[in-house]
């Protein structure tokens, strides 16, 4: 199995990245987010488009939302959400079925590879590469302006926080969309024939 994490602030292209292991590659996206998203889809009614997708789509109050559960689900429980994407990476590979009925078209994803979205905390890198030996890819940039309570978010300091020797790469994404699409390309590419071979 391959596990790929991506890491990065806000905006640094997280989402760019992921869809194209999604979408060219048959990777399963998964997020440690997604337990959050699920509580503002289910009970705050906020459309599935407005939680999943690319960060530019999702307003400042939905951030806020996902910040607020976050913090208040680290300070009952700080792996909380770590212990919940390790049984869904693992009920997903075992069994390829998914209790949060996020993925809601099974044929493209494959069970074998999982690309994990928002990778931004010491706790859930230090899982995904102990528990599933996973390629972890940091993102950089310059980042547009933010709300200070979105850009101060404690997660947004934690990215930074990640030991260095734990990412296969750091990409500066900086350049053209082309320029992070190549770079992506080799880089999967390059992790699926390591594994076929």
């Amino acid at each position: 199995m391959i596990v790929v994490g991506i890491c990065g602030e806000i905006s640094t292209g997280k989402g760019v990245v992921s869809k194209i292991l999604e979408e060219d590659y048959n990777f399963t996206p998964m997020g440690f987010i997604d337990p959050f998203k699920c509580i503002c889809r289910d009970y705050l009614k906020i459309p599935s488009s407005s939680l999943w997708g690319p960060s530019e789509g999702r307003t400042p109050h939905v951030r806020r939302a996902l910040q607020g559960l976050g913090k208040w689900g680290r300070k009952h429980d700080a792996e909380a959400w770590v212990n919940i994407l390790r049984d869904r990476i693992d009920e997903w590979h075992e069994m390829r079925r998914d209790s949060y009925d996020i993925l809601t078209s099974l044929a493209p994803y494959s069970k074998d590879r999982i690309v994990v979205t928002d990778l931004r905390l010491p706790i859930e890198a230090e899982m995904l590469v102990e528990r599933y030996n996973a390629k972890l890819i940091k993102l950089t940039r310059d980042v547009i302006s933010l709300p200070e309570d979105i850009a101060s978010d404690e997660t947004e300091e934690a990215v930074k926080t990640i030991p260095e020797d734990l990412f296969l790469r750091v990409i500066d994404n900086s350049g053209s969309i082309e320029d992070l699409e190549k770079a992506i390309h080799r880089l999967a590419k390059g992790l699926i024939n390591a594994t076929n071979s």
